[in-house]
């Protein structure tokens, strides 16, 4: 979802929101998130990578900040939360615009479309590769195999396929996540908002923490869920107009209690290479979450730092406007450009380094297009472009 969207306000009294703010970095962050998957990919692809004969000290290091792909998903949830729960956080009534049904089919018109755009392009992918020539198409896309049975298909069709670890990275590994978000679409009206309006603010973070005990889901997507509401609570405590809100809002020191959260998050990030949410990218949850309130406040107040300006340089955030087209076909380029370069021998460094500079302006371009194509149309619908005209 773009920040764009999140702040659309509403002509009708029910529905009206504060003035429109636009919080840009929130792209910027999506966009730079976007791109270290496709870096985590790659890596993954140069497995032997690990074991290199680089400099020792910086072999931590290197693992640490390039093996850890769950970390940009979740972040990636943290931010639906955050724009989805805006809207409703800077209403007067706290309630979602419209029905529960036009929440979903506004859901359905954004992220559908260019995924089963994308579905398409990867079984043809795979129908196009020779059997014996798919094993030589990197171990990221080899994960994805076998990918063309009649589980895999018919999960990813109906968007279940994270629920069964047989199913959940066939086809286009990269597609469990959008299962798992497509999933929480339903929660977020039916459940976590609901539960927020008649219990509370604390109470519903109480509920989402304890939800990956309850329900554990394939491969701790469950933790996913109190991600996302991490991300519900920033919106809240910086828009919501409840009365205790502002006070932890104004005093407690947001921007502090992120590094925290981030230094927590990193020291578990060494000693678990290759991370999982159960083993400390739940973390990054509050870390982002808090991050976002400080970010927030700052440009409410008119101030700025320095990671603030980095996510807010346009670089940044045009990525982030076709971050959900990187984000889906990246695997597809990388996959044929292993292919093509099957044949030649290269030591794991160097072999990152090349993967690297064909790689990522390839499925930028790439990328692009699919957006201009099967992203962009579906971006707004019609009634918020009209909304949009008629402010400007």
């Amino acid at each position: 979802m773009s920040q764009s969207e999140a702040f659309q306000g509403s002509t009708t009294s029910s529905q009206a929101v504060l003035p429109r703010v636009r919080f840009d970095y929130l792209d910027g962050l999506r966009g730079l998130a976007a791109l270290y998957v496709v870096l985590f990919h790659i890596y993954l692809d140069c497995g032997q990578l690990r074991e290199a004969v680089i400099p020792q000290i910086l072999k931590i290091p290197v693992r640490a900040l390039l093996s850890h792909g769950s970390a940009a998903v979740g972040i990636f949830i943290v931010l639906s939360g955050y724009c989805l729960m805006l809207p409703v956080a800077r209403s007067l009534n706290g309630q979602i615009k419209g029905s529960t049904l036009n929440f979903l089919k506004r859901r359905a018109r954004r992220i559908l479309p260019p995924y089963y755009a994308a579905l398409v392009l990867a079984i043809l992918l795979n129908l196009a590769i020779p059997a014996q020539l798919i094993l030589r198409m990197g171990s990221h896309w080899n994960s994805g195999q076998p990918a063309l049975t009649s589980g895999a298909i018919f999960s990813h069709v109906l968007l279940i396929h994270n629920l069964n670890h047989n199913w959940a990275h066939r086809i286009n590994p990269p597609m469990w996540s959008v299962a798992l978000e497509w999933q929480i679409y339903f929660l977020f009206p039916l459940l976590l908002v609901p539960i927020w309006r008649r219990l509370g603010t604390a109470v519903i973070l109480v509920v989402t923490c304890l939800f990956p005990l309850i329900f554990p889901g394939n491969e701790g997507d469950s933790f996913y869920v109190t991600l996302f509401t991490l991300g519900m609570l920033g919106a809240i405590i910086g828009f919501y107009r409840e009365p205790s809100l502002p006070f932890y809002k104004e005093r407690l020191p947001w921007g502090r209690v992120s590094i925290l959260f981030g230094i927590i998050w990193f020291v578990v990030a060494v000693i678990h290479p290759i991370g999982t949410v159960a083993k400390g990218d739940l973390l990054l949850g509050p870390a982002v979450a808090c991050w976002m309130i400080e970010c927030s406040r700052s440009i409410v107040e008119g101030k700025s730092n320095l990671v603030l300006r980095l996510f807010e340089l346009p670089q940044a955030i045009a990525l982030g406007t076709f971050s959900y087209s990187l984000y889906l076909t990246h695997a597809m380029v990388l996959a044929v450009v292993e292919l093509c370069l099957s044949g030649i021998s290269m030591a794991p460094l160097v072999k990152f380094s090349v993967l690297v500079a064909i790689v990522l302006p390839l499925s930028l371009l790439f990328a692009y297009l699919f957006h201009l194509i099967f992203e962009k149309p579906f971006m707004s619908s019609p009634a918020v472009k009209a909304l949009k005209e008629k402010q400007e």
